[in-house]
């Protein structure tokens, strides 16, 4: 598996967050760093940083769908990428891995899909994990009301 990430430099740049970079206010305020931060001088794989299997056979459940994402790989990215509480729009659902994923992490989702062979499966897997409790506690529908079997 390495051996399809060659090796890479890391940061190799002091990078900085002040009120002067114009690209601060692209996702919103930003917020601000008064420290520098220098290069780590690491390098090596990207491979490094995050590595889980394709989806099993029991995470595709049944999908026909080409690119079905591992749900501890989406697990990780929306804990990642998500302040607590947060919203997550997911455009291309595909089989609403990443809406597992928000769900079970305890964060918002908003899904699309436009292929209708594709929405039965998220429905089958989001009926899955209703069956299990969010990282929240009790599992709530869009308004916030529990769910109730």
């Amino acid at each position: 598996m390495l051996a399809e990430f060659p090796e890479a430099p890391g940061q190799l740049a002091t990078s900085r967050s002040d009120e002067t970079i114009k690209t601060n206010q692209i996702y919103g305020k930003m917020r601000h760093d008064p420290e520098p931060q220098h290069p780590r001088n690491d390098a090596g794989s990207a491979a490094r940083f995050f590595y889980c299997a394709k989806a099993s056979a029991s995470e595709r459940n049944g999908s026909k769908h080409p690119t079905v994402k591992p749900l501890a790989l989406m697990r990780y990215l929306v804990r990642l990428i998500t302040p607590p509480g947060g919203l997550i729009l997911d455009p291309f659902a595909g089989t609403g891995t990443t809406g597992e994923a928000a769900f079970l992490e305890g964060f918002k989702i908003l899904m699309c899909e436009q292929d209708a062979s594709y929405c039965q499966d998220i429905r089958s897997r989001i009926a899955k994990t209703h069956e299990r409790p969010a990282a929240g506690g009790t599992p709530r529908d869009q308004a916030g009301r529990a769910l109730r079997g």
